[in-house]
């Protein structure tokens, strides 16, 4: 259901971003540069909270990792998303530095989600 509620809202909100990955426990966008932090923010929301809001019988929460980047293979994990738009980081100084420059270039990012 988590897909599913990703990929309406994305379509309905009018966004470039779209899925392009779903592995059991994970889903792919490709998300461009203007809606990143909507994206994260619509992704967290939809795996912690919507997907499971018909479980009854789960009693633990469900958390997910969030990582950007410019592709699978060079991403960032993201540590913490604020209401006010603020996303931290986890890492080292070294793995920002090694993507930056692709980021500034890219014209998309890779948002990844692990449940």
């Amino acid at each position: 259901t988590g897909l599913l509620f990703v990929n309406k809202k994305l379509v309905l909100g009018d966004f470039k971003s779209r899925v392009v990955l779903f592995v059991h426990d994970s889903l792919g966008l490709d998300v461009f540069p203007g809606e990143l932090w909507q994206c994260m923010s619509l992704l967290k929301n939809a795996l912690e909270r919507h997907a499971t809001r018909n479980i009854t019988w789960l009693k633990v929460p469900m958390r997910c990792d969030l990582e950007f980047g410019t592709s699978f293979g060079s991403t960032l994990k993201i540590k913490e998303l604020s209401p006010d738009g603020k996303i931290s980081l986890s890492g080292k100084a070294d793995d920002w530095a090694a993507i930056h420059e692709e980021l500034i270039i890219a014209t998309k990012y890779k948002l990844f989600s692990y449940i």
